[in-house]
């Protein structure tokens, strides 16, 4: 619809019509003429058409740059974390059970949280800089349960017997079987010397000389099973030193020779009294100073008693 105005001064009429006019409807004058909107109004209106849709397509687009999306496998108890946009690495992801924080990564846009077991809490933050449409204090909750470990053979780590060696006087072992407790605990663990009789302790009193094979077992499932195989030596009885062999070993001893060291201590024992010699008064200070003064010393007597134990040394 245009607008037109008469042009007779004595009228100057205003009116709007659909087609054109042939006279004024006020005085029926046929001057007038029509008046045009100004084209910069009409810029106006489209201009602000436009900024409207690219304040709109800028929100719409904000929007998009900050998504966060989580993936929980709860067969694997395993949760990813994703984080999709523009400024995807401007963000903290924290993962948090029972109030701790189990997991922290920060300015990464992907992260994958594994071996999940109870109630987590997950928290997105932006620690970005820029002032950017963002989502910040994102939180979710996931909950997980892990399966049951399947049952386990127990490993036995260890096989120790005392004494070391059957002496005269001691004419028996006992035996200690140690697996490892974190791949079965003891509650759950039972032992045998035998294979066919089981007992909850771990340790075997009073076995005599022989060989033995120990097994260890789960008590879940009595097929998981682990051995080892043990020979406890019989006692045999060792003549007693000779004078010869002694001063044998007490030359090496004074030139270093650490196997006869240990030869000497075994066969006499530490606490062998020794005579003869001022302030050596046993079997551990003769061998230690020949051994650190490259000092010779000659045995010249060997006490003994009945059953052909030694009970002192004479040296000089």
């Amino acid at each position: 619809m245009s607008k037109y105005k008469c042009l007779n001064p004595n009228c100057d009429h205003l009116w709007e019509s659909d087609s054109k006019p042939f006279e004024c409807p006020n005085c029926h004058e046929s001057q007038f003429k029509e008046i045009r909107k100004p084209r910069w109004s009409k810029y106006l209106l489209t201009g602000g058409g436009i900024l409207i849709v690219l304040i709109l397509l800028l929100q719409i687009d904000g929007c998009k740059q900050t998504t966060v999306k989580t993936d929980a496998d709860s067969k694997k108890c395993k949760l990813t974390v994703t984080i999709e946009g523009k400024h995807k690495n401007e963000y903290r992801i924290i993962l948090r059970k029972d109030g701790a924080v189990y997991g922290d990564h920060k300015k990464k846009d992907k992260v994958t949280f594994s071996d999940l077991d109870g109630t987590y809490s997950l928290d997105v933050q932006f620690v970005g800089k820029e002032k950017i449409p963002k989502i910040n204090s994102f939180q979710k909750t996931f909950t997980f349960t892990k399966p049951p470990k399947a049952p386990e053979p127990p490993q036995i780590i260890n096989i120790t017997n005392t004494p070391n060696k059957l002496t005269k006087t001691v004419q028996v072992y006992t035996v200690t079987v140690t697996t490892d407790v974190n791949i079965v605990p003891m509650s759950n663990t039972e032992f045998s010397k035998d294979g066919t009789n089981w007992q909850s302790k771990n340790v075997f009193p009073n076995l005599s000389a022989g060989t033995y094979t120990f097994y260890a077992r789960n008590t879940r499932d009595k097929s998981l099973q682990d051995q080892k195989r043990l020979v406890l030596e019989p006692f045999i009885p060792e003549p007693p030193p000779t004078v010869a062999q002694l001063n044998g070993l007490i030359n090496q001893i004074a030139n270093s020779n650490q196997s006869a060291y240990d030869d000497f201590l075994k066969i006499l024992g530490n606490n062998c009294p020794v005579k003869g010699a001022s302030s050596i008064s046993n079997a551990l200070e003769l061998a230690n100073e020949a051994f650190i003064s490259s000092r010779s010393f000659t045995v010249t007597n060997i006490a003994t008693n009945s059953n052909g134990d030694v009970l002192s040394i004479t040296v000089k």
